[in-house]
């Protein structure tokens, strides 16, 4: 049988478990709530329909999003831009713009007329993509690159001007799979009759017939 002092030992402990329910249920209702410190920064000159010059040329925003501190980390503000002079489209952070880091990937930048046309990166010399990289700069250096033996009346497909389509298709130009092997080879443009580099116009050829294809130009005065 419990004692008197047991009773009202269980009851205490009963009413101060309740007691200290009430106290943690009323600091949380009366609590502050917490806050997000989400400040938006609204005030930019980088307005939808905007216009700017950069360092990359002009562009025209398209998107704006503004930034904002959470639990004060700063999330910057972020654009969605279109160049004017090639139409590409590039979302970014606006810090980004004023400090020109960013870039075009449309933009000319292999003798005058060649891009890379994506964000691919060009790798160091002995890589795959360095040696269609390579092969593509020598084949626009011939026709563009103003120098003694440039080629003349000689023009490339305005498709392979951009270099990510290049390293597209070189794959369907006919011998490409000797020059992959790394067979002394070049890339032919004039058995085709041609004066344009192109897929459909090209095929890889050995150096010495590409050589005697040279001569018998030269012979023939063209």
């Amino acid at each position: 049988m419990p004692n008197d002092y047991d009773v009202g030992a269980s009851a205490s402990k009963r009413w101060a478990s309740e007691r200290s329910e009430d106290i943690v249920s009323s600091a949380w209702e009366h609590a502050a709530p917490i806050k997000l410190e989400r400040s938006n920064m609204t005030n930019t000159r980088y307005t939808v329909g905007s216009k700017h010059e950069t360092s990359k040329g002009p562009i025209e925003v398209l998107e704006y999003i503004p930034g904002y501190r959470d639990n004060g980390r700063k999330i910057h503000p972020r654009a969605t831009i279109k160049f004017l002079e090639t139409g590409t489209v590039l979302n970014l952070m606006t810090p980004a713009i004023a400090s020109g880091h960013f870039s075009d990937c449309r933009a000319p930048s292999v003798y005058g007329v060649g891009y890379i046309g994506s964000d691919i990166k060009i790798p160091r010399r002995g890589e795959y993509i360095r040696r269609v990289y390579d092969l593509w700069a020598n084949m626009l250096r011939r026709c563009y690159g103003e120098y003694k033996g440039q080629y003349k009346d000689c023009i490339v497909d305005k498709r392979w001007h951009n270099f990510t389509s290049f390293l597209n298709t070189i794959v369907d130009v006919e011998g490409y799979d000797m020059w992959e092997r790394g067979e002394n080879v070049h890339l032919d443009k004039d058995s085709s009759g041609k004066r344009i580099y192109s897929r459909d116009t090209c095929k890889f050829i050995s150096a010495e017939e590409n050589i005697r294809e040279g001569l018998s130009r030269r012979w023939r005065g063209e």
